[in-house]
């Protein structure tokens, strides 16, 4: 082996042993970095130390929230107690004026019988009335206890959520919170429970007293039919002592007035108050005739001129003077708190309505000269209505009124036949009718009345009485419409064409419908039935298998009718002015036509679903009527037809 080979060999020796030495020290260097990284390794657990304090704070977060909540729900709460604290007072006050009005009607009423029908009639209302409203104001107790419900419920839900908070990680001031949070719900949960308890009470009170006013209300109807059937069917025998025993049918007269001079039952009867009331309404009614020379006077003194009635100022000064008395009536009506004195006033009112109705008929249609004629006619009618109604106001007995009325009827029966022998060719047709009419009518109430039946003698006079007011007053105002509408015409050079119609074809039939229907109430209403009879229209009545409906229904369609017809007939006339002499040529006379039996199909449909009727037996009905509708307007089919090919 040659010498360059070993000098290789030992080149590669120390080439390995330095590479050794740098990988032992590479490796020391590594071993002696690790401890540094130690401390890296022994930090880490340094920032779980302040990860309690998060958690602290979160819970610190969460019972603030909780508490701030609470603090709201209090406020609120108090808000409400204060508001609920009142409404109890007011219901603990209703309480206590309705069972005292109750225990006084109840009196009143178990005290009556059919001997004081007046008197019967008012408490019988009046229990209706107070029944209406005990019901109207009695407190929604079931609507307050559902939202105690409610709100302890919530109240609950946050004390449990409280109490299950973890204490351990609550820091001092939230720990502190969390427990005046916990009192403060549970002095809440308190106050509503004790609230609840005092809601519970008191309905508990009302439902007995609720009792207790189904019992009056039970009671009053039963007097309402004793008095209906004391009106329609029980005849009284007091008539026939008249003229039999005079002083003792006096005598009988005067202590069943003096028995019934019960404040209770009746008006204010000591001559103090009377001479009281009577120098006010003295006072009242000479004002009101100042006031009205003074409107009739000064404020139509020109149009009364340009119409030519000047020479009937007078009539209208009486006129307004009625008018306004029976609205200072009215007004006293609404203002008086005395039940008995509104109700005196109230009727006052309307009767003085109706004579001034009928006074205003007569002065707008008669000429000058025969006005007083007029007054003649109608005069002892309305005193004899005004008469009864002075009764009514005093609350008269039975026996009173069953004495006086046929003495009066056959005095006015007289005189009104005297009264029409000698002026009835003076009025005009309709004043003669009427005249006619009432005179036979007050003769058959004078046999009435000598029969036993003066109260159903005074409802059928009285009723007459409003429709014959009631054409009056629109025939009235037909005939100042009618001056109206010419002075327009002389005005403007030309005809109005829509105020005829409008007052012909929709305001006087409208009017028409709602008159009738108060000369049928308000006759009942001075008996206090009108609420009867407002009843018996709204009642639904059944005819099987075809129409379930009430009167009121009925007068719905009817209006219904008047205001379709009215619109078609607009519409007509609107045509008309359009295409002028070519509104018969064409198509438009067709086009009119299916238009009105469109409408007034949908009419006949709209009245059937307001009727609820039944469709089945209507179709049942209708199939046999078909056939012979559809053979009898063959023809007028088959021409409209051939018109619409054309």
């Amino acid at each position: 082996m040659s010498i360059p080979d070993y000098r290789t060999f030992f080149r590669c020796c120390a080439a390995f042993l330095l590479a050794g030495v740098l990988a032992a020290g590479h490796a020391a260097a590594q071993q002696e970095g690790a401890p540094a990284a130690v401390p890296e390794q022994v930090q880490e657990p340094a920032p779980e130390q302040p990860q309690a304090e998060p958690n602290h704070s979160e819970m610190d977060t969460v019972i603030m929230a909780l508490c701030h909540e609470i603090t709201i729900l209090k406020k609120n709460e108090e808000k409400r107690m204060a508001i609920r604290e009142a409404l109890v007072k007011e219901a603990d006050a209703t309480y206590n004026y309705f069972d005292t009005r109750v225990y006084e009607m109840s009196a009143v009423l178990y005290a009556l019988d059919d001997q004081k029908i007046f008197t019967l009639a008012f408490y019988c209302k009046a229990a209706t009335s107070l029944v209406k409203t005990y019901y109207a104001q009695r407190p929604d107790f079931q609507g307050q206890e559902e939202r105690l419900d409610k709100e302890i419920g919530r109240i609950k839900k946050l004390a449990e959520s409280l109490e299950e908070v973890n204490t351990d990680n609550l820091s001092e001031p939230s720990l502190v919170q969390r427990d005046e949070a916990l009192y403060t719900c549970r002095t809440l949960e308190e106050s509503l429970l004790k609230e609840k308890e005092q809601i519970s009470y008191l309905k508990e009170l009302f439902n007995s007293l609720g009792g207790k006013i189904d019992a009056l209300n039970n009671e009053s109807g039963k007097l309402f039919t004793s008095l209906f059937n004391r009106v329609f069917y029980t005849p009284s025998n007091a008539a026939r002592y008249i003229f039999l025993k005079p002083l003792k049918t006096y005598e009988i007269c005067m202590g069943a007035w003096e028995t019934s001079a019960d404040s209770k039952l009746q008006l204010p009867s000591a001559p103090e108050t009377l001479k009281h009331y009577g120098l006010i309404l003295l006072g009242i009614v000479l004002c009101s005739y100042c006031l009205s020379r003074l409107i009739v006077f000064l404020g139509f003194k020109k149009t009364l001129e340009k119409t030519g009635h000047y020479n009937k100022r007078h009539a209208f000064t009486n006129v307004t003077t009625i008018l306004i008395v029976a609205l200072v009536l009215v007004i006293a009506s609404m203002r008086t708190p005395d039940y008995l004195l509104k109700s005196a006033a109230s009727l006052g009112a309307e009767f003085l309505l109706l004579v001034s109705a009928i006074l205003f008929s007569l002065v707008t249609r008669l000429p000058y000269g025969t006005i007083n004629s007029g007054i003649r006619i109608y005069m002892p009618y309305l005193l004899l209505g005004g008469f009864f109604m002075l009764l009514r106001m005093f609350m008269a007995p039975n026996i009173i009124v069953d004495i006086s009325m046929p003495v009066l009827f056959t005095l006015v029966s007289l005189f009104s036949l005297l009264t029409w022998v000698r002026q009835r060719h003076k009025l005009p047709r309709l004043d003669r009718f009427f005249a006619t009419v009432s005179l036979v009518l007050t003769i058959l109430g004078s046999g009435l009345c000598w029969a036993g039946f003066s109260f159903m003698a005074f409802l059928v006079l009285m009723t007459w009485i409003m429709l014959m007011t009631s054409i009056l007053l629109l025939v009235g105002l037909w005939n100042l419409l009618h001056h109206y509408e010419n002075r327009r015409k002389e005005r403007n050079k030309q005809a109005i064409l829509w105020f005829r119609p409008f007052v012909s074809k929709l305001m006087l039939p409208c009017l028409t419908i709602f008159l009738i229907l108060f000369s049928i109430i308000w006759p009942a209403a001075t008996f206090d039935m009108g609420d009867l009879i407002i009843n018996k229209i709204f009642a639904t009545t059944e005819i099987k298998d075809l129409l379930t409906f009430s009167w009121s229904h009925v007068i719905t369609v009817i209006l219904i009718a008047i205001v379709l017809n009215y619109l078609i007939f607009i519409g007509k006339n609107t045509l008309h002015e359009v295409y002028g002499e070519d509104y018969e040529v064409g198509i438009i006379p067709t086009f009119v036509t299916l238009s009105s039996l469109f409408l007034w199909g949908l009419f006949v449909f709209t009245a059937l679903i307001i009727m609820n009727a039944n469709y089945n037996g209507l179709l049942m009905v209708m199939g046999g009527l078909s056939m012979g509708i559809g053979f009898a307007l063959k023809d007028t089919i088959e021409n409209i037809i051939s018109g619409l090919s054309l």
